[in-house]
């Protein structure tokens, strides 16, 4: 029999119906030396003993061998998938859900989008792919010069990172992450690790993606670039300032006081601390040295430690998808988990001021597009490209980043007028490692004779004027490269700041005032949508676990799923126990604050109704930044006025104005 000829599973199948031990066999050619092995015993056995038997009368019919079963074998990837056996290298002895199919899908060369709920193992959906590359290029014929490529993982927190790379180093795969934790010397080997080809799995932050140093070196990459994950898409995509994160971490400061008061170990964690700190509390969780960790949505979402008992909630989920994600980190060792919400009617009201502070007035997004489409492209090889800062329509428009994003990717992919492409610095210095003179004088190309002639030494950095070297014709993706390649090997250490964004013009821009005003209304339109989304989602986390039913149910079916074994309850949750859903306490309107009113119009101008009611209700935007009204007592004096229904935003903007005649 032609073992080659067969697919794991088949061999597999052979080897079960031989009765052969399958201990320690894991890929197909230790398979194919296994039943190798037995026919050379078996033939030994037949040589050594020739029992006497008379012949028979006829020959008896072959007994027929056992199917065997059939598989696709497209691009080679299903007889690799079989191969890979998951249980060797991460500890699984099956798939679980849908991630064979995904990971099917992958080694064909398609794409693939997988949404699994917490815990299900989407990271293996692309690990495996990640490691099966180079077998799938053997069995393919396919070899690269250069190598099997990298796979460029996408991930949202340091955390995260850390755990991923960390557990996958600790099986023998080569994996590292690139994030403000690394040294220069630990990012010149990661970069090194990337050109030679010995790299399989790169984690890095979404921001990198807009490095252009970053991008430039990714171009030369042994193998290229195989396969693109990104992890966590759900966050990527709504994370933004409307979380209000001062906020958020003020309460972690103050919960984790009143607990260490109350003499409980507890530590807290949020973005706004420095690396070193967070990676010692998430050690000391990691080891079971702290026990309690009041965080931010950011420590939740990297941690992986099985033995979590109790989740708690002390402020409202914005999401069902978030309070889902969240949840999901109890009970991973299979022992029970416990998940707890305190939730009063204060916090609904300032998850619904959450939601309300992206929403620019529609004359901000009329002026925006204005001042954008008047401004001259700058043409390029590939046709004409706008530049500009964010943060600077940001200030002028009073906008705040998130929703300035999601404009000019609406302008993008709805209106096909803008396309973001790499964003470029405005400041490039670089510090001399003792290299950078050798190396300079002895590189004859143009670019290593700009950087050289038109670099200016302070008293420690050199730099490095980009616009002049531009301007005699050299390509300033080029001098990137050049800059990058010193700065992976160790000739200089390079520091770039000041991001400039860049839009290519994919059509001619709107001129007359009555398109471009037709354009705001209907970005105005999708704002506004998008807003009462958010409280659309706040709603659904009040009716899961406020309503008539199992909390474990409405969850399975909000994600389009059952119960195991189609039951209609968990038997563990607040309404299985009690039978009644908890009873959420009305709270009755505040009266009118005449003079809580009186004191915002005192401090603010009166030309943006929008204005005034941020102020009142402490949202803030960039315009009340700049003129330090966030600063001022009246900033979230009226936070205890509640938002009215669907008209919560724009009722109480017309609040405030109505006042005018009244307070004046």
């Amino acid at each position: 029999m032609d073992y080659n000829k067969l697919t794991v599973v088949q061999l597999r199948a052979e080897q079960t119906r031989r009765g052969l031990s399958g201990s320690g066999i894991k890929l197909k050619k230790d398979l194919i030396a296994r039943l190798q092995q037995d026919d050379a015993e078996s033939e030994a056995n037949t040589d050594a003993i020739q029992p006497a038997a008379p012949p028979p009368a006829s020959p008896p019919a072959p007994r027929p061998a056992p199917p065997l079963p059939q598989e696709p074998s497209e691009y080679g990837s299903d007889d690799l998938f079989d191969e890979l056996d998951a249980d060797a290298l991460f500890g699984y002895p099956a798939f679980r859900g849908e991630q064979e199919k995904i990971i099917r899908a992958i080694l064909r060369g398609e794409n693939a989008l997988a949404i699994l709920p917490t815990g299900a193992g989407k990271s293996l959906c692309y690990q495996i792919p990640a490691i099966a590359f180079p077998e799938v290029d053997k069995q393919s014929g396919n070899i690269r010069p250069h190598g099997a490529g990298i796979t460029l993982v996408v991930s949202p927190l340091i955390a995260l990172m850390k755990d991923q790379t960390d557990a996958l180093k600790k099986k023998g795969i080569a994996a590292d992450c690139l994030d403000s934790t690394k040294t220069y010397e630990e990012i010149q080997a990661i970069h090194s690790e990337i050109h030679t080809g010995r790299l399989r799995l790169l984690y890095v932050s979404p921001e990198k993606l807009n490095n252009e140093a970053f991008v430039a070196s990714m171009k030369h990459v042994a193998g290229g670039i195989r396969l693109i994950a990104v992890d966590e898409a759900h966050c990527i995509s709504e994370w933004g300032e409307s979380f209000r994160p001062m906020y958020m971490r003020k309460q972690a400061e103050t919960l984790c006081k009143t607990l260490r008061q109350k003499s409980f170990d507890a530590a807290y964690y949020h973005a706004g601390m420095k690396v070193e700190e967070k990676m010692a509390v998430q050690d000391s969780f990691m080891a079971s040295e702290i026990r309690i960790v009041v965080a931010t949505i950011a420590f939740g979402m990297g941690v992986d430690k099985s033995d979590i008992r109790n989740v708690i909630h002390h402020d409202l989920p914005s999401s069902i998808e978030e309070y889902s994600q969240q949840i999901g980190r109890a009970g991973r060792d299979g022992e029970p988990g416990y998940c707890i919400m305190f939730l009063c009617q204060a916090d609904i009201y300032i998850r619904q001021n959450f939601a309300l502070g992206d929403l620019p007035s529609r004359n901000s997004l009329q002026q925006l597009l204005k001042d954008v489409f008047s401004r001259k492209p700058i043409p390029d090889n590939e046709g004409e490209v706008l530049k500009f800062t964010l943060r600077e329509l940001s200030g002028l428009y009073d906008i705040r980043l998130s929703p300035l994003d999601v404009v000019l990717a609406t302008l993008e992919l709805r209106f096909g007028l803008l396309r973001a492409i790499t964003p470029e610095y405005t400041s490039y210095q670089f510090e001399d490692k003792g290299r950078y003179h050798a190396a300079a004088s002895s590189d004859h190309s143009p670019e290593a004779r700009a950087i050289y002639s038109m670099s200016t030494k302070a008293v420690k950095n050199f730099t490095f004027d980009m616009s002049s070297a531009t301007r005699t014709g050299l390509m300033r993706a080029d001098l990137v490269r050049k800059l990058d390649s010193w700065n992976a090997t160790g000739v200089i250490m390079l520091k770039t700041s000041g991001v400039m964004n860049r839009y290519r013009v994919l059509r001619p821009l709107p001129s007359a005032e009555e398109d471009i005003a037709d354009l705001a209304d209907q970005l105005y339109a999708d704002m506004a949508r998008r807003e009462q989304d958010s409280l659309g989602r706040i709603d659904q986390v009040l009716n899961l676990v406020t309503g008539q039913a199992c909390f474990a149910l409405g969850l399975a079916q909000y994600f389009g799923m059952e119960l195991p074994d189609s039951r209609k309850s968990c038997g563990h949750c607040t309404f299985c126990a009690w039978g009644v859903p908890p009873m959420m306490p009305a709270k009755p309107p505040p009266p009118l604050n005449v003079e809580g009113i009186k004191k915002v119009l005192a401090v603010c101008p009166h030309d943006d109704p929008r204005l005034l009611a941020r102020v009142a209700f402490g949202i803030k935007s960039p315009r009340i930044t700049q003129l330090k009204l966030d600063k001022s007592a009246v900033f979230e004096s009226l936070a205890d006025h509640e938002f009215s229904d669907n008209r919560r935003y724009s009722e109480n903007s017309r609040l405030l104005v109505e006042q005018l005649p009244m307070v004046r």
